[in-house]
């Protein structure tokens, strides 16, 4: 393989034969190639000085130097380096990898539950191709930040239908120009009664999340989110907001009434919708297929927002690879909902935002600063 062109990858963990699977399923990837292995966090520290890798897989429980000192030292010695964690499906699996998100590693890819060698390598292959652009990706955006949001180049007023990927037969409709204003966002809120806030975000999410949530007021329409993980790992995501944030934070049950100042978690494996019920909406999931390769799916519930609360919501795309979330937030600024997408310089990774603008679902592009503002505004409508 050509160096030249190839992304430079450290593999860490303490069990010798991983460390062999996860290496030779990255070896069989395109584009990238493995500099080295390490058993533990110092020799990773060692090795990433000599080998200078773009990206760093490592193992949490480790001796010596476990991975989440591992990742604070990376983050303040080599902030260039991007770092995926390698993690078992566990509800302690997913608290620790949480944890580990949230202190800055992009991405993570679980331990294959299978009984040989050959089938765990196929399982790698495959997330490894779903989850190293995602890195690569929030390299080029470190590498190369820009101070502004895109939405320049989106002022254009344009007419927008459904999009290639939704199979929507909604008519085409003109749609005012994006803003990236925040007084613009709360001004247009500020005029609508919102009685949800449907959210869906995925990698560097639970970082996003992190900062996000705690700056949220009080007092707040009921907010819906649809983050892309497995369920054990959701599970530890809504426990950690629940202690950071300022509303109650759940994993979402079928049925459950939707309340002011609480926050619902998508659980895994399941969609997430809104139905009708005396006096508002309640919580609808689902054993529905995958769209969009995500089970949650932002879309899924955007949709579903806006054929139950037409122009009585709030939907924002943040962070995340790949075009989840589009048609949906399509569907609710057409139907008269206040819509927003998280701005490049801000984002881990610019792909699901990014597609939202491009297909003039976001009425707005914020900040992550800002996004907690533009909810807050909204208090008191719904």
């Amino acid at each position: 393989m050509n160096q030249n062109t190839s992304h430079r990858v450290l593999v860490v963990d303490d069990t010798a034969l991983y460390r062999v699977l996860v290496s030779q399923a990255i070896e069989a990837i395109d584009g990238y190639e493995v500099v080295g292995q390490a058993e533990n966090g110092a020799v990773a520290l060692e090795k990433i000085r000599s080998l200078k890798p773009d990206i760093v897989l490592l193992d949490i429980e480790m001796p010596v130097m476990d991975g989440l000192q591992l990742l604070d030292r990376v983050r303040l010695r080599h902030p260039q380096i991007k770092c995926m964690v390698i993690s078992s499906v566990s509800v302690k699996g997913g608290a620790i990898t949480l944890d580990a998100l949230q202190r800055g590693a992009v991405d993570f890819i679980t331990k294959p539950e299978t009984q040989d060698s050959a089938s765990s390598r196929r399982v790698l292959i495959r997330e490894l191709q779903q989850k190293l652009p995602g890195l690569v990706a929030a390299r080029r955006r470190s590498d190369h930040q820009r101070a502004s949001s895109p939405a320049s180049n989106t002022t254009a007023k344009r007419v927008y239908g459904s999009t290639p990927s939704s199979g929507s037969s909604a008519p085409a409709v003109a749609l005012p120009d994006v803003g990236t204003s925040i007084e613009g966002a709360i001004r247009q809120v500020s005029q609508q009664r919102i009685d949800a806030i449907v959210i869906g975000i995925s990698t560097g999410g639970p970082a996003a999340l992190n900062t996000l949530m705690p700056r949220l007021s009080e007092r707040s329409a009921p907010i819906l989110i649809v983050q892309h993980m497995p369920g054990p790992f959701l599970t530890a995501m809504a426990e950690k907001l629940n202690i950071i944030c300022p509303l109650t934070v759940v994993e979402a049950t079928d049925g459950q009434a939707m309340l002011d100042s609480h926050v619902y978690i998508a659980p895994g494996g399941m969609q997430m919708g809104l139905n009708t019920r005396v006096g508002g909406a309640e919580i609808k999931l689902r054993a529905d297929p995958a769209e969009n390769h995500c089970l949650p799916s932002a879309s899924y519930l955007m949709r579903s927002a806006a054929e139950i609360l037409g122009r009585r919501a709030l939907g924002i795309i943040m962070t995340g690879m790949g075009n989840d979330g589009t048609d949906g937030l399509l569907a609710m600024r057409q139907a008269g909902a206040v819509t927003a997408a998280q701005n490049e310089a801000t984002c881990t990774v610019f792909g699901m935002p990014k597609q939202a603008i491009h297909e003039g679902a976001a009425a707005h592009v914020l900040s992550l600063e800002d996004i907690p503002r533009l909810i807050n505004a909204s208090r008191g409508h719904g």
